[in-house]
């Protein structure tokens, strides 16, 4: 066996490697644990726990913030403990919704602006407030959330389709959003809704530090304001930022903000024990909240059947449900099932064909049977029903790529990192789509962004190996290419690649090692190697045979022209070596015979036999005008 001298190693990215700015620096899944938090923070007893979900229900739906509201009453379902149970355990009087009693005279208004918020009239409802003069902290709350949910229709309005299109529609509504919080910060007092509503506003003015700090005092004065924490983790772009959060984390809905914030932050591992954690030690099995994260967390570890798994469970319980579907049509797509793929979209049509969700799930469908046309018309109306959907913008650039028209790739792209910074999809396709225009640097600048955001997927390695070896920087593209194979090459073209990069480089021991570890890859069963690369098994086999020989190891030679007759690119020339290799094998026989010789103390003069051989026979190792291995065959 050739010496590895520490080819396979797993070793850091070279000094040449920039780090990139403004993305998350050392975000390893495997180290980061915030699981103790979880467990160390307070969760009662189950009526407890269910006289917590009913009070933040009725701030919720009091405040109509319906999101919040049916997260919620999901988890109050989950519960087998009795609602009368849980009554006897706290106050009761703090159950009631907002009434004459809490309310008086404001009642009226309240209840005229709740309805025409219910209907989506949202200016007649802060107008209703406002005419009243309405002035508790419900009724306020009420008339500037629905100044924030009007200029929020606007954008919508006015936010094109087509990726080309510069304008966001954040332009119009960015006067409405100054003035709201102009206002915001004028009032006297505010208690934790108003303070996640400034938040909110603070967002869409791209302020994310302020509204940070703001989510992190709202969930400090009201820990049952789910809204918020839910908000929070949308805003923790990094495990730096996670880290450095203020919240309440004995509070033990701060459990569920840690679930979430994990399944963003791409931290899979984490997220499954606190799952797990929660369903076994609390009695939240049956949570569809807990089983999209763990699904979610199997889409990211790439464990597509127990992704599949906890998604179909969703289904089952109810089947009704569209929340997180999207994300099973990918894990189908990934599959190539396109008959599942078929059922999910005819069942989603039916129950809400207009649902971002079905949306996504049809032009999934449509883009497994090589439709990109009619792909990209269903992600076009997914984006005007919700242009914030940042994961369609993403899917769009995809099939922008697949259509040839990377403008519009690159556009879709940005627009998705713009509004996610976190998602490494968006940036891995920038690089596709620059490598596809051939600005190689720019390229590698953006997979090196996705490949920060995703430390230990080979997939972001190879990605990273191929910019650097297409800019000539092939050590860099080596080190990548063993560092893909060092963390779990899904690919299995990580060795390959190695070992083309090193015979670039002319370096024939680390080609031959790169072979060697390849083609005992390639003897495992059901590998991607084995399967995928026939013609590569066979360059490997003439290479090592010609490599052996010009070394003397006339047996290991012997063994790989063998083994490269099993091929049929290779069948003809292996045939020729072998030959030529079964001619010194006996003519070293017959020197042995001749001398006397025994085979424990041969060695060295097989060695100096062979090369004489070689020598005669003209069956040398050397290069030719482009590089590659060839023999003399005299």
């Amino acid at each position: 066996m050739v010496s590895t001298s520490g080819v396979w190693a797993s070793s850091p990215m070279e000094s040449s490697t920039t780090s990139v700015s403004g993305a998350p620096q050392g975000t390893k899944n495997e180290t980061t644990s915030f699981v103790s938090e979880v467990i160390d923070a307070d969760f009662k007893t189950q009526e407890l726990l269910k006289y917590d979900l009913l009070r933040s229900r009725v701030l919720l739906s009091d405040r109509r913030l319906v999101h919040g509201v049916r997260w919620v009453s999901q988890l109050i379902t989950t519960l087998e403990v009795d609602i009368g149970a849980a009554l006897k355990v706290g106050k009761p009087e703090a159950l009631v919704p907002a009434s004459f009693a809490t309310l008086g005279a404001e009642y009226q208004p309240y209840l005229l602006a709740t309805a025409y918020m219910d209907t989506g009239h949202y200016l007649q409802a802060a107008h209703a407030i406002e005419k009243a003069n309405a002035k508790s902290s419900l009724c306020v709350f009420i008339r500037l959330f629905a100044l924030y949910k009007a200029a929020e229709q606007h954008v919508l309005d006015e936010t094109p389709i087509d990726p080309m299109d510069t304008n966001t529609g954040k332009c119009s509504a960015y006067g409405e959003y100054l003035s709201l919080l102009k206002e915001i910060r004028q009032l006297e007092s505010r208690d934790s809704f108003i303070l996640y509503l400034e938040a909110l506003v603070r967002k869409r003015l791209e302020q994310n530090e302020e509204a940070r700090k703001l989510l992190c005092r709202a969930v400090k004065l009201e820990p049952l304001n789910w809204n918020a924490w839910g908000e929070l983790a949308k805003l923790t772009h990094s495990v730096d930022i996670f880290r450095s959060l203020n919240v309440p984390s004995q509070h033990w809905m701060s459990a569920f903000f840690h679930l979430q914030a994990c399944v963003d932050l791409f931290l899979a591992a984490d997220a499954l024990k606190i799952a797990e954690f929660l369903e076994v030690q609390h009695h939240f099995k049956d949570s569809l909240f807990i089983l999209a994260m763990k699904g979610l967390a199997f889409n990211i570890i790439l464990s597509v059947p127990e992704g599949l798994e906890a998604f179909e469970k969703i289904r089952a319980l109810d089947p009704y449900s569209l929340d997180y579907m999207d994300t099973l049509s990918n894990l189908i797509y990934c599959k190539e099932d396109r008959v599942a793929l078929t059922v999910l979209a005819h069942s989603a049509h039916q129950i809400d064909r207009y649902r971002r969700e079905t949306l996504c799930i049809v032009a999934n469908f449509y883009s497994l049977r090589s439709d990109h046309e009619k792909a990209l018309l269903y992600f076009r109306s997914l984006l005007k029903v919700d242009p914030s959907y940042t994961a369609a913008w993403t899917l769009m650039g995809h099939e922008y790529i697949e259509v040839k028209n990377s403008a519009a790739a690159v556009q879709c792209y940005r627009k998705a990192t713009e509004m996610d910074p976190r998602d490494y999809r968006a940036w891995y396709g920038l690089g596709q789509a620059y490598e596809l225009l051939k600005l190689y640097q720019y390229s590698l600048y953006f997979f090196q962004r996705a490949q920060v955001l995703r430390p230990n997927d080979s997939r972001m390695l190879m990605a990273l190996s191929g910019a650097y070896e297409r800019l000539d920087r092939l050590h860099d593209a080596k080190v990548s290419a063993m560092r893909a194979f060092n963390v779990g090459d899904l690919e299995g073209a990580a060795l390959l690649t190695v070992a083309k990069l090193a015979e670039k480089e002319k370096d024939d021991v680390a080609t031959a090692n790169a072979y060697v570890k390849f083609l005992e890859q390639c003897q495992i069963p059901g590998t991607a190697q084995a399967e995928l690369f026939p013609d590569e098994q066979a360059k490997g086999h003439l290479f090592l045979t010609k490599f052996y020989w010009a070394r003397g190891e006339i047996d290991n030679a012997y063994t790989h022209a063998l083994k490269a007759t099993e091929f049929m690119t290779a069948r003809e020339e292996s045939k020729v070596l072998l030959n030529k290799i079964t001619e010194a094998k006996e003519l070293l026989r017959k020197n042995a015979e001749e001398t006397g010789a025994k085979s424990e103390s041969a060695v060295t003069p097989i060695v100096t036999n062979t090369r004489t051989v070689a020598r005669t026979d003209t069956f040398a190792l050397h290069r030719d005008s482009d590089g590659d291995v060839e023999m003399d065959l005299g």
